[in-house]
C-alpha cells in the first residue's frame, strides 16, 4: 500500500529484525520521514536494509505501523486507490532541489565487529525552522541504547531545521549508554556547499572531530564508569566557517600492502602546523602513536607511512594534527582488517566422549559466537551463545543425556556474520 503522504507526514515502524538493536535482535523503532519525493528511513538497516531491501514508499500486508503529528490531530482515510499490486523502486515525485541532510548512526563494537543500536537525523533546508512543529518527529524510545536530537526540550528520531549557517548547532543525545565500546558513523549529504566545517565535539574526551561534509565519518568513543561518559548532553555537532580550522583533512585511505598496511592522507589549508601523528588502534578506542612527521605548511600536502607490524584482525588508523599554538585536530577513523591464515575453529575428539563436543578455537577474533546443534530432521537441538576472549581457546558444549546416538551439524556463527558447519558423531 502506497502511504501518499503529505509533507509532514511521518511513520514509525516497530523493526524486529536481528539486524538492529543488538546482536541478539530485540529490535527498535524505525521513524519514515517524507523528504524529496519519497519516504527516508531513521536509522535505516534492519528490514530497510540488505538482504531484505524492503521499499519505504509502501506499507506491506499486515504490517503494523504508527502515524502522527506533534501538535494536532487529524484523521487517516485509506482510499481504494492507493492500494498496489506490486513494488515499485521509483520516486512518488519528481525531487526538487538539492538535499541536504546528517545522520547520526550508533553502534557498538567488539573486535572490530559492530552493530547497529539506533540513529537520528537532521533533514535542512529553507522551507523548515529551527522550532518544535508537525515537521519533526519525537522519538519513541527503545528498551536498548538511543539516540536522538534535543530541540525545544523535546527528544526527536528526525528534526526538520532551516539552513545552517556560522556557530549553529546539533544537540546529539544518548540514552540507556551501557560500559562499552561505541562508534558513531555522521553520515552527511551535500553539506560542503555551505562553506562551513561540521564538528563533532566530545565533552567528556574534551575531543574535537572534524566531519566529512559530504560523506562518512566514523568516530569511536568508550562509556565506562565514570558519570560523564554516559551523560545525555556529551555530544554536540557545531558548524564553524571552514576558515577557522588549521587543516582540512581532505582524505584518509588506510590498505593491505603484502603482509603490512599502508597510511596515506591528504591535507589542505595547512597554516602554522607543527605535526601529524598516525595513532593506531587494535580495538577503535584506544589509541596511541605509531609515527610522527612535520607538517610541510603547504596548500596541499600529501603524507603516508607503512605500518610494517600490523595486528592480527582489525587495524583501525587515525590521523592527529597539531598547531603552534597546542590545538589537535583528528580526522575521521580509517581500518583494516587483517587475516590469519592459521584461523580455525574443529572438533576434537570426533566422536565425541562423554557427551561433551569439544570445539576449538585457533586464532578466532574475541567476541560472540552462535552455536546451533542440528539433528538430520532439521530440528534444532541446541541453541545457544558462546564469549570467546580472542586466540586460542577450547570451548565445552554439554549435551543432553536423552540426545540419541547418531551424526548431528554443528553450525558456529562467527563475530563478522559468517557461518561454518561440521559433522558430529555422538
Amino acid at each position: 500500500m502506497n502511504p501518499a503522504p503529505s509533507a509532514s507526514s511521518k511513520i514509525y515502524v516497530w523493526d524486529a529484525s536481528s539486524t538492529i538493536g543488538s546482536v541478539n535482535g530485540y529490535g527498535a523503532y524505525q521513524t519514515l520521514t517524507y523528504s524529496g519525493g519519497t519516504f527516508s528511513v531513521t536509522p535505516g538497516s534492519g528490514i530497510y536494509g540488505a538482504p531484505y531491501n524492503q521499499n519505504p514508499n509502501y506499507i506491506e500486508s499486515s504490517q503494523a505501523f504508527l502515524v502522527g503529528g506533534n501538535a494536532s490531530s487529524y484523521n487517516i482515510n485509506f482510499a481504494e486507490t492507493i492500494k498496489s499490486s506490486g513494488s515499485s523502486t521509483g520516486y512518488l515525485l519528481t525531487p526538487a532541489g538539492i538535499l541536504q541532510d546528517l545522520k547520526a548512526n550508533l553502534y557498538t563494537v567488539a573486535s572490530g565487529d559492530t552493530t547497529l543500536m539506533d540513529g537520528a537525523k537532521e533533514d535542512i533546508g529553507s522551507e523548515y525552522c529551527n522550532c518544535l512543529d508537525d515537521d519533526d518527529a519525537y522519538k519513541i524510545l527503545n528498551s536498548g541504547e538511543n539516540v536522538g536530537f534535543t530541540r525545544d526540550g523535546a527528544l526527536l528520531s528526525v528534526e526538520r531545521h532551516y539552513s545552517i549557517n556560522d556557530k549553529d548547532t546539533f544537540f546529539l543525545t544518548i540514552g540507556n549508554m551501557r560500559l562499552l565500546n561505541y562508534m558513531w558513523q555522521i553520515n552527511t549529504d551535500n553539506l560542503d556547499i555551505t562553506g562551513l566545517n561540521g564538528l563533532l565535539v566530545d565533552s567528556f574526551a574534551n575531543t574535537t572531530t572534524q566531519l566529512d561534509m559530504n560523506g562518512a565519518t566514523f568516530i569511536n568513543f568508550n562509556v565506562n564508569s565514570t558519570p560523564g561518559s554516559y551523560k545525555a548532553n556529551r555530544f554536540n555537532i557545531v558548524f564553524t566557517p571552514a576558515t577557522v580550522m588549521a587543516v582540512t583533512f581532505t582524505s584518509v585511505k588506510a590498505f593491505q600492502q603484502n603482509g603490512d598496511i599502508e597510511v596515506e592522507w591528504l591535507a589542505q589549508n595547512e597554516q602554522n602546523l607543527e605535526k601529524y601523528e598516525v595513532q593506531v588502534s587494535a580495538d577503535g578506542t584506544n589509541y596511541e602513536s605509531a609515527y610522527t612527521v612535520q607538517a610541510n605548511n603547504f596548500p596541499v600536502s600529501n603524507y603516508s607511512w607503512l605500518d610494517v607490524n600490523p595486528y592480527q584482525g582489525y587495524n583501525y588508523f587515525r590521523i592527529k594534527s597539531t598547531d603552534l599554538n597546542g590545538k589537535v585536530v583528528y580526522s575521521k577513523v580509517v581500518a583494516v582488517l587483517m587475516p590469519d591464515a592459521n584461523a580455525t575453529i574443529s572438533i576434537y575428539p570426533n566422536p565425541v566422549k562423554n557427551g561433551i563436543i569439544n570445539l576449538q578455537m585457533t586464532n578466532q577474533l574475541s567476541g560472540n559466537y552462535g552455536i546451533r546443534l542440528i539433528n538430520n530432521l532439521g530440528q534444532v537441538i541446541i541453541s545457544k551463545q558462546i564469549t570467546h576472549a580472542g586466540g586460542t581457546a577450547t570451548k565445552s558444549i554439554q549435551l543432553n543425556k536423552f540426545v540419541a546416538k547418531g551424526i548431528y551439524q554443528l553450525e558456529v556463527t562467527k563475530t563478522d556474520g559468517s557461518i561454518i558447519t561440521m559433522d558430529v558423531i555422538e
